[in-house]
């Protein structure tokens, strides 16, 4: 898990490094007449020298924690990492050579979504079957709930974002408005078209850390409920095996791998057969 944490932490630094260097050579964005010359605006500048500070500390952190976290999270919300066939089959093959307590210290080993609710349910066996249904069901929604808190944040991020490019955009407009007031209040178009057009960059930026946020929230989530229930089946199936097998043991013989029980001696005297008496 571990190298797999510091895997993805390489490919986003890797990436981020990318988008960056890709962004800071673009040279062309759009032209536009002013004068009978053609303007070459870049992107780079438009958007993110010209964006403000609002830009630069708020927004631009926030698209790259997206980016961040959506990669990050999509690395580790898989089939291997959470429900990995190869540890179930080595459960399933434990119970099956009726290997108990074997079974459950190898459940203990592994921190994947389905060791984890079997570890919780195979250890709680001498209390009894349904006890060790409700104790996967909630190892189970534990374990979701604390994957899922790990991902809010790009849920609030997704529903922040646009807020944030508005507030930048109120604030572009009253100070190009401010510029104009203190120039006698008469405005220059090409002035008041770019204040304007730069002050809409913030909502374009919020805009685009919402769109992408929510939408891998979603996809995130929607990972998470598929393997939470896929554990929940696979676990029950294992269940039913254990069950199985403790219901076709011999009765009073122990389980694999545990230790025999002693027989207890029964302390009370035993009572010698009363002699009927004549006449009765």
């Amino acid at each position: 898990m571990v190298r797999g944490n510091r895997r993805s932490l390489a490919l986003v630094g890797a990436l981020m490094v990318l988008f960056l260097t890709v962004l800071s050579t673009a040279v062309m964005a759009q032209e536009a007449p002013a004068g009978g010359q053609v303007v070459k605006v870049s992107i780079f500048k438009h958007y993110f020298i010209d964006g403000g500070w609002i830009v630069w500390f708020i927004l631009l952190p926030m698209s790259m924690s997206v980016g961040a976290m959506g990669i990050m999270f999509s690395l580790r919300l898989r089939r291997v990492n959470l429900v990995p066939p190869e540890e179930l089959q080595r459960v399933v093959d434990l119970l099956e050579a009726r290997q108990y307590r074997q079974a459950i210290e190898e459940t203990g080993k592994s921190k994947s979504l389905i060791s984890y609710a079997l570890h919780k349910s195979l250890s709680s066996a001498s209390m009894g079957y349904l006890i060790m249904e409700r104790a996967l069901e909630d190892a189970i929604d534990e374990q979701a709930a604390h994957i899922s808190a790990k991902i809010e944040p790009l849920n609030i991020i997704g529903n922040v974002g646009p807020l944030i490019g508005l507030f930048g955009t109120v604030v572009g407009m009253i100070e190009t408005f401010t510029v104009i007031v203190g120039r006698g209040g008469v405005p220059n178009a090409q002035e008041l078209a770019a204040g304007i057009s730069i002050a809409l960059v913030c909502t374009a930026w919020g805009l685009l850390v919402a769109i992408p946020g929510l939408v891998v929230f979603g996809l995130l989530r929607n990972r998470l409920d598929i393997f939470a229930n896929e554990a929940a089946m696979r676990g029950q199936e294992v269940l039913n095996l254990f069950r199985g097998g403790m219901m076709n043991r011999p009765a009073g013989a122990p389980a694999a791998g545990a230790a025999p029980v002693a027989p207890v001696a029964s302390a009370a005297p035993r009572v010698a057969p009363v002699a009927p008496q004549a006449g009765a």
